[in-house]
């Protein structure tokens, strides 16, 4: 930023505005300006606005800029893209209700969807409804009325919410209605003509306010008015050929321009710091108004164009918040910022062309309101200063001797006393209140350092040692404890500093073998300490504790290069932990202590920490604040009485009457551009809540900004990342107002972003930001789920297949036993028939028996081929049916009684077409075998489901076998094996009281056994 050293600013004003004009000018911020150098591209600026979301919208001839405090984002017409905005040339902006933004565009109206960022145009129809061409020149949005309101070569127009509706003209037709609407302080609409200014009333009616009725020199110029400002007494008009003009009821009262300086008078407004004055934007540059002596001064805005002196056009001066002047003129931006007048500075009239380091002041208790000073600067003197009307007072006559270049040292009493060193006079003390002498001591010895202890005693330092003054007897004499002690450890005897605290302890520096060491003595109790129980090693490096600071309230503080150290309340014994150390990168010069806070010098600045936690909480210097120019330390005071911290330097005093920064206010960190892959996005407030991207854009730049455009560039963002449950544990710094992440993984983050301003004063809300970047396709959700279903649609594939198999394969035994009973069937009875026809014909009958016998054994073997094959027949039920007919017919011709206990079987107990052979054959087996062997006379056939098992039984009370002994023969060896091969368990149980042969079914998914 351009910023100009305050003392040259005020040489310029010097030579451009009279030796009157200066004594009326009020103080200034230094201007910062806005140029290429930070982006802004050159473009004449007519319009600034502040929206309520906290831009700054500036309106210009190459497009609509948006301003963040960091970048620029320019708005351009795009003849491909129909959201554009319709033309570069930007000449007004407003902001409705609604958050919209209004504006003229290359003489069209546009609206700006700000959450979007698109342009639309609205149409501009007739009383009778007839659109019309149309250009417009200005816009204007009064919150009175909720209106937008259009000046345009048709009439004058307005809106209200989405509608916009034509205004009747109500001007005599005689009259050119041209030229731009305003508000005033009222917030009244006001029409601003080449024939004068008019007001519009509630009823959208004109009422004349000004005449074009002036001198008639100046009246040949048509389309005069452009701009105008009413202070509620006096009307200014702002004309385009000259200057201003000053109107009362009855007409002009004055008319003031130079023809060589002022000629256009583009805008008027007023001036946050004084009531007597206005800002005017002109042809000639930004000049200030003096209402009440009617001059004008030129306001420097520094060199804005290099090599160029003339100053240039300035088209808009815009006030935010009354602390903020915004500047727009020819191919630049700028502003004077109030908030940076942190201080009230005045000039320390004290000795005339040198700069002064001032060693101490202390103000005199005689006078409150810290009015009178009185202040130390080494080789140049101890002066007295009116505070109040900043000018050096005489001293009393006495003292003017002892107050010369060759002072060493002074203190000044609660009741008055001023104790005055001088290395070529001697000692003096002075009583300010009676104007007497107190004590005088001619030069005996030379001291440098001095100081009370709790009990009055003066005590004093030199390049021998320490040194007590009896008050009584005026004898100065050397402690020789600590000379002693001083003397046994090689110490060098000079005290670099001392202060005393409340317990009588002295606090001193001294110098051994190159290295600092404080030495805390207590001279009743004759006690010297040295080397301080301490944790953060201060002590041990070379030159770093210089200078030793007891505060009011009893901390001792220990300071010099890098380094401040708290010992609170004195306690020199008791252990100092890293938690009072506080390092730093800088030399500190002076510590002071408030209420809550501690403030040290460094050079060029003033930092201010909070006292509790040693956290800094601001840092104040030239480039912040209107601190003056350091040319060394600045020295640093806080007045107990009045609250206020003075800063001393460069022949200048800094005044903060408020050491709490309340008026500066917090800034909370704002997402002000996002882009995705290098690519920006528009619509971010539409998305940023709902942030889902794809995996291959996993590149991110976010930029923020605070909105607090005083200093901006001394902004800071702070920024932690969170992903899923894994959190950054300390917070980063970004890069100057950005984040990159480059080709983040999959997954869900939250970034939390915090900032300070240039105060270096924290935000009171985060800022947290959640996005979510999905997996590679191969790792998301549908590729998985995508993935079951084809798994599951290849399994239902196979088993459809597999179902449809088993219908042809049923089809083919349906067709097979069909083909079987009624083919082969039939030849069969027709042979069987013949043959026993032709046994009744024949000699020998015998042989045709046993053909039909035969057939008859094949009829019944293929009646079981066709049963077993017949898909009919797979049920459970239908196999216990066919062992049930069997046993009946071959066991009741033999007088066996069959009984049997059936439980109901379902009919969806399916069988397949092995499992119903096998088990229709085992049992078959079983019956033969009963009917050939067993010589029984009863059996029992049952099913019954158990445990979900299901048992087929057949038992007889015949005479059983033996299962060791008996031979085998293929007969039980065929039925374990058949029920081996459907996976069921055979059990054979044989006695003399009978057999009993159980098959036991195992459950199966395919069954659904209900019994």
């Amino acid at each position: 930023m351009n910023f100009i050293p305050i003392s040259f600013r005020y040489l310029i004003l010097l030579f451009i505005i009279s030796p009157a004009v200066v004594k009326t000018q009020p103080p200034l911020p230094v201007f910062e300006k806005l140029g290429p150098e930070q982006g802004f591209k050159n473009s004449e600026v007519f319009d600034i606005l502040k929206s309520s979301s906290g831009y700054i919208w500036v309106a210009t001839s190459n497009g609509l800029v948006r301003y963040d405090g960091h970048s620029f984002l320019y708005f351009n017409s795009d003849p491909e893209n129909k959201y554009s905005i319709s033309g570069d040339y930007v000449k007004s902006v407003c902001e409705d209700d609604y958050g919209r933004l209004w504006l003229v565009a290359s003489d069209q109206i546009n609206v700006l969807d700000v959450k979007r960022n698109i342009f639309y145009q609205p149409k501009l129809e007739t009383n009778n409804g007839v659109e019309k061409p149309y250009d417009v020149e200005n816009i204007v949005y009064n919150p009175k009325d909720k209106k937008v309101w259009f000046m345009t070569t048709i009439g004058l127009y307005c809106n209200r919410g989405n509608e916009i509706r034509p205004v009747k003209k109500t001007i005599s037709n005689k009259i050119p209605f041209k030229g731009q609407i305003a508000l005033d302080r009222d917030t009244n609409l006001m029409i601003i003509t080449n024939v004068g200014l008019f007001q519009l009333d509630k009823d959208q009616k004109l009422i004349n306010t000004i005449n074009r009725n002036y001198n008639k020199e100046v009246s040949k110029v048509n389309n005069d008015f452009i701009s105008f400002y009413n202070d509620g007494n006096h009307l200014y008009a702002g004309m385009y050929f000259n200057g201003l003009a000053e109107y009362e009821s009855k007409g002009p009262k004055n008319y003031f321009f130079d023809k060589n300086t002022i000629n256009t008078v583009y805008c008027l407004n007023d001036f946050p710091a004084s009531n007597i004055h206005l800002l005017l934007g002109t042809s000639s540059g930004l000049l200030l108004f003096n209402k009440s002596n009617k001059t004008f001064s030129s306001i420097s805005l520094g060199d804005i164009y290099p090599g160029n002196t003339v100053q240039d056009r300035i088209y808009c001066v815009k006030i935010f918040n009354n602390d903020e002047i915004w500047i727009g003129g020819n191919r630049f931006i700028g502003k004077f910022d109030f908030k940076k007048n942190i201080f009230s500075k005045k000039n320390l009239q004290l000795i005339t062309g040198k700069n002064l380091e001032i060693s101490d002041v202390q103000f005199d208790p005689i006078f409150k309101n810290d009015s009178i000073a009185w202040i130390f600067s080494r080789y140049n003197g101890l002066f007295k200063y009116d505070m109040v009307r900043n000018k050096k007072l005489p001293l009393p006559k006495y003292l003017e001797k002892f107050a010369d270049i060759d002072v060493a040292d002074f203190k000044l009493k609660a009741n008055g006393d001023i104790w005055i060193l001088n290395v070529k006079h001697g000692i003096t003390a002075y009583n300010l209140r009676n104007d007497r002498i107190i004590y005088k001591q001619a030069k005996e010895k030379i001291f440098y350092d001095l100081d009370f202890d709790k009990n009055g005693n003066l005590w004093l330092g030199n390049f021998s040692g320490l040194w007590l003054l009896n008050l009584k007897n005026g004898i100065i004499s050397q402690d020789t404890i600590l000379r002693n002690y001083l003397n046994k450890n090689h110490y060098n005897h000079f005290p670099l500093d001392l202060d005393t605290d409340s317990n009588g302890n002295i606090w001193m520096l001294f110098d051994l073998k190159g290295k600092s060491r404080v030495i805390v003595y207590n001279p009743e109790k004759g006690r010297i300490s040295v080397d301080i129980n301490h944790k953060c090693n201060l002590f041990n490096q070379k030159n770093l504790i210089e200078g030793i600071k007891i505060s009011d309230s009893g901390s001792v503080y220990l300071y010099g290069s890098k380094c401040v150290v708290r010992i609170p309340n004195g306690h020199y014994n008791s252990l100092i932990s890293e938690h009072n150390c506080f390092h730093n990168n800088e030399h500190v010069f002076d510590i002071e202590e408030s209420k809550n806070n501690i403030w040290w010098s460094s050079l060029g600045k003033v930092t201010q920490s909070l006292k509790s936690t040693f956290n800094t909480i601001t840092e104040l210097n030239y480039s912040n604040t209107n601190m003056p120019v350091p040319i060394s330390a600045p020295y640093i005071k806080y007045s107990k009485s009045t609250g206020r911290f003075y800063v001393f330097a460069n022949n200048e005093i800094a005044i903060l009457k408020n050491t709490s920064f309340s008026d500066n206010q917090t800034f909370n960190p704002f997402l002000s551009n996002l882009f995705i892959n290098n690519s920006r996005v528009n619509n971010l407030d539409s998305i940023i809540n709902n942030l889902v991207l794809p995996f291959g854009k996993n590149s991110l730049t976010f930029e923020f900004s605070n909105f607090c455009y005083t200093n901006s560039n001394l902004n800071k963002y702070y920024f932690k990342l969170k992903k899923g449950n894994t959190e950054q544990k300390n917070w980063e710094q970004t890069d100057k107002n950005r984040i990159d992440f480059r080709n983040l993984d999959h997954g869900r983050y939250t970034l939390t972003v915090t900032s300070e301003n240039f105060l270096g004063l924290n935000s009171n809300k985060d800022l947290v930001i959640y996005f979510r970047i999905k997996p590679p396709f191969l790792e998301s959700f549908w590729f998985y789920l995508l993935f079951i279903l084809a798994v599951g649609a290849f399994f239902y594939g196979l088993f459809r297949y597999r179902v449809f198999q088993m219908q042809k394969l049923e089809k083919l035994r349906l067709s097979i036993a069909r083909d079987l009973h009624d083919d082969i069937g039939s030849h069969l009875s027709q042979i069987k028939i013949l043959s026993e026809i032709e046994s009744r014909k024949s000699d020998t009958p015998e042989a045709y028996k046993k053909i039909s016998s035969g057939l008859n054994d094949v009829m019944r073997n293929m009646s079981e081929i066709v049963w077993n094959i017949n898909p009919k027949y797979n049920k459970l039920s239908d196999v216990i049916i066919r062992i049930q007919e069997f046993a009946i017919e071959t066991l009741e011709p033999i007088n066996i009684n069959l009984n049997f206990k059936l439980e109901k079987t379902s009919d969806n107990f399916n069988l397949e077409f092995l499992e119903k052979r096998h088990i229709y054959l085992i049992f078959k087996e079983a019956v033969i075998n009963i009917a050939k062997y067993s010589k029984a006379e009863n059996v029992v056939f049952s099913v019954k489901k158990e445990n979900k098992l299901t048992n087929i039984k057949i038992e007889d009370d015949g005479n059983g076998f033996d299962l060791i002994f008996t031979k085998r023969g293929n007969g039980l060896s065929n039925m374990k094996n058949r029920a081996k091969s459907i996976k069921s368990h055979l059990v054979i149980d044989s006695s003399s009281q009978g057999t009993i042969i159980t098959l036991i079914l195992k459950p199966k998914s395919r069954f659904k056994d209900q019994f």
